[in-house]
């Protein structure tokens, strides 16, 4: 199984009760559109945008994630193994924040840090490895506010039975006030709240 195949398992897990019909996704880091048909079945409408396209592809804007700034937002962002390549990723976050409706969600899927593979080391073109400490303080720091991390457990990828952990985050919403005492509710979770 690949990590595209098991992220895509966990997408359908997160939207499987959520009626999507009608709703956007931004597909970041997509090198081809072969995701357009899995995310049309959910009743999304799709885009997706990658720093470099394959060649021969024409349905995805060449774009850098830390400064696509098109004139709509998005219902949803789908990155998957896309932040870890990013030079910027703080820059890449604000930028996501800005991309996001105010009741959006991110979902991110990113090599898990506990891996033999990248503990070795990991791919050469990887620029970070992030924790889910690591992740959620950067969460923090560009404003997200709900924000759910879990090891997926979906199949494991590659010799070595590499796993993702994936973020599904929350936008905070400008409008909304916090009370007086009210926190953040950031939490690590170690398995998927059903």
């Amino acid at each position: 199984m690949s990590h595209l195949t098991a992220t895509l398992e966990e997408f359908e897990d997160f939207v499987r009760d959520r009626d999507l019909k009608g709703k956007t996704i931004l597909d970041i880091g997509t090198s081809e559109s072969g995701h357009k048909h899995f995310f049309e079945k959910f009743g999304l409408q799709w885009e997706g945008i990658d720093i470099k396209p394959h060649i021969k592809e024409t349905q995805i804007t060449q774009a850098d994630m830390t400064t696509y700034n098109p004139e709509k937002r998005y219902d949803i962002l789908f990155v998957c193994h896309s932040l870890e390549h990013c030079e910027r990723p703080v820059d890449a976050l604000r930028n996501f924040h800005k991309l996001l409706k105010d009741d959006g969600y991110l979902f991110i899927s990113l090599p898990c840090y506990c891996d033999k593979h990248i503990m070795d080391g990991g791919d050469y073109d990887h620029i970070f490895v992030f924790t889910d400490q690591q992740l959620i303080k950067l969460l923090m720091f560009t404003e997200f506010k709900k924000v759910n991390i879990f090891n997926s457990t979906k199949g494991g990828y590659g010799n070595t039975r590499q796993y993702n952990m994936i973020a599904i985050v929350e936008k905070f919403n400008q409008h909304y006030t916090m009370k007086e005492g009210e926190l953040y509710d950031i939490a690590v979770i170690p398995y998927k709240l059903k």
